[in-house]
């Protein structure tokens, strides 16, 4: 057997999954669990042409900011990939991810001023309003779990801490239920089984639940299994969706079913309502959500009409409508369509429209009949496709938002937009602390014609 090669590095960053980014012999090394500042013995574990990755064996310089991970199968989970960094150097390392994706892709350097501070305020525990968690057989019967990093192996666990405690609670009672039934949990490999997904959503307005088994078939005993779930107390709507791909990566299939209470559970921002079907797109945290989206419409001023792509159930869209004469959604998924028209009745914001479209083929018909004055967008984490892209930079719109995920693909995004706009400010929320993701707010405003 070859030895193990381990080195001594000094830790100079936080990369985008979370791990420590050091070198040796001016190769990068993505060190998981390391934290910048720090001088650890890393083991590698995968060399590539231009860069390696390794463990930490052993901590010899110690950051000021690493703290103890309160969840005891930290190490395990892939869920959380930050809790060993205390928030308030989360914060600063998030930012810090922001400024160098957009120096590294876009060429950018901001001006001072416009960073703008990290809200601050929020939980960092049970702070997730929904979870999706696979369903896998133990030898203590059916559990919930969460997959490792980087891996398709499950992690049985009861609860999590970073998820509301409605869920903990109403999950451990579908769990109880599910192992008193008949019903077993879909193999993979064997191909064989019916349960596959757990999904549960709580309400930040009334702390209603929605629960939602994802399944490969239907089976007669499910509706007998539903009942029973929603007589857990809180939960007011139980659905079934069937999936039985077992190459994709969608937890749900493409449609749902409600099996027994009610079809929807409602969310609120202030006097603002939201119906959530059971594939209704809805921030997971929406107490930040909900923060984020009133700092975006605190920034319109003299723009009257927008356009919202990626609208999702139409929250930022209904949102931004109350000041706005004119707004548009525009989302592929028809459940999501379905959702934002009913909360636009249920809001009573009649000026508002919400096309079923691809984001491209939709700012392109819109473009067509008029300009707005303003074009938010919040994509998937791919960030803008090249299509919508080029469209919206050369869109000759006053004012952008861009509502990012990712700071690379957001650099990447504003390396072509920079043609066209300047970065007027940037925002940064802490959606989900004590992972590597990053949610920020980007407001553009186009160059002046010359």
């Amino acid at each position: 057997m070859k030895p193990i090669e381990t080195h001594l590095i000094t830790v100079k960053k936080l990369g985008i999954n979370g791990e420590g980014i050091g070198y040796y012999k001016k190769q990068p090394v993505f060190i998981d669990g390391a934290l910048p500042g720090e001088e650890v013995i890393a083991e590698i574990t995968h060399k590539a042409e231009r860069f390696m990755r390794a463990k930490t064996v052993r901590i010899k310089k110690k950051s000021p900011d690493r703290t103890v991970p309160f969840c005891p199968i930290f190490h395990q989970c892939g869920g959380c990939q930050i809790q060993h960094l205390s928030v308030n150097a989360q914060h600063q390392e998030k930012k810090h991810l922001v400024v160098e994706s957009l120096a590294k892709y876009a060429n950018l350097t901001l001006a001072p001023g416009t960073l703008l501070p990290v809200d601050k305020g929020f939980k960092d525990r049970y702070y997730r309003h929904k979870a999706q968690m696979p369903l896998v057989n133990t030898k203590d019967g059916i559990m919930t779990a969460l997959y490792e990093k980087d891996s398709r192996k499950a992690v049985p666990m009861k609860t999590c801490p970073v998820h509301h405690p409605a869920i903990n609670r109403v999950n451990q009672a579908v769990i109880k239920i599910l192992n008193d039934s008949d019903l077993d949990v879909f193999d993979a490999t064997l191909r064989k089984g019916l349960l596959r997904t757990l999904v549960t959503r709580v309400s930040s307005f009334d702390e209603s639940v929605q629960v939602t088994l994802v399944v490969t078939i239907y089976n007669h005993s499910l509706r007998e299994v539903a009942n029973r779930i929603q007589a857990i107390d809180g939960v007011k709507s139980v659905a079934i969706s069937k999936n039985y791909d077992v190459t994709t990566h969608e937890i749900m299939g493409e449609t749902s079913e409600v099996l027994a209470g009610d079809d929807t559970i409602i969310e609120a921002n202030g006097s603002l309502k939201f119906k959530l079907h059971p594939k209704s797109f809805y921030q997971l945290n929406p107490p930040v959500a909900h923060a984020m989206y009133d700092y975006v419409a605190s920034l319109l001023t003299t723009e009257k009409t927008g356009i919202d792509l990626y609208t999702g159930s139409g929250t930022l869209a209904l949102r931004l409508a109350k000041q706005l004469t004119k707004m548009t959604g525009v989302d592929l998924s028809e459940d999501s369509i379905k959702s934002a028209k009913a909360n636009a009745l249920t809001n009573d914001l009649k000026h508002v429209v919400f096309l079923k479209d691809k984001a491209a083929d939709g700012l392109k018909y819109l473009l067509k009949k008029e300009t707005p004055d303003l074009i938010t967008f919040d994509p998937p984490r791919s960030g803008l496709d090249e299509k919508t892209l080029k469209m919206v930079a050369q869109s000759g719109v006053e004012t952008l938002i861009y509502i990012s995920c990712n700071p690379s693909t957001l650099g990447k995004n504003l390396n072509v937009l920079k043609k066209h706009y300047r970065v007027k400010s940037i925002k940064i929320y802490d959606m989900f602390p004590h992972t590597s993701h990053v949610e920020s707010v980007v407001v553009l405003k186009r160059h002046p014609v010359s």
